[in-house]
């Protein structure tokens, strides 16, 4: 499957849902959503067996696993957590949190894992390059004997 983390941005989603609505005010207007309901209807999610309402303002769970879904970089705990943070902001009235929470979302990279062997410290490779010119090896550390 595509990741449509690399599709879908934050303006994406904010250009087409741009007045998203705290859960205390969803059933004041009819087609009203919340942060985490934009990030789902613009990523296309369906949740047949829930209706409108779930993804519309979906809950931690619902929108944990739509955010897995546009980015596979999230582990679950992170894809939580940052759940969590949207819909926080959002039911606290403040949207401006909820997209930078969304934009965490989208735009999380893993890490890039270092290969090959940790490169000595500068005071160990001089004390190395000063040890190999002089013909000796360098002092190895005392080994204490129980």
């Amino acid at each position: 499957m595509r990741s449509l983390a690399k599709m879908l941005t934050l303006e994406m989603v904010q250009k087409r849902f741009p007045n998203p609505v705290s859960s205390g005010n969803k059933y004041k207007k009819k087609g009203a959503y919340c942060i985490g309901g934009a990030l789902m209807m613009s990523a296309g999610v369906v949740v047949v067996e829930a209706g409108d309402w779930c993804v519309h303002f979906p809950d931690q769970t619902t929108l944990r696993s739509c955010l897995l879904e546009v980015n596979p970089e999230l582990s679950r705990k992170k894809a939580g957590a940052l759940a969590n943070a949207i819909i926080h902001y959002n039911d606290r009235y403040d949207p401006a949190g909820g997209w930078a929470a969304l934009e965490k979302a989208l735009s999380y990279r893993r890490p890039k894992k270092q290969s090959g062997p940790t490169p000595l410290n500068a005071t160990a490779a001089a004390d190395v390059e000063a040890a190999l010119a002089a013909g000796s090896a360098p002092a190895a550390e005392p080994v204490l004997s129980r």
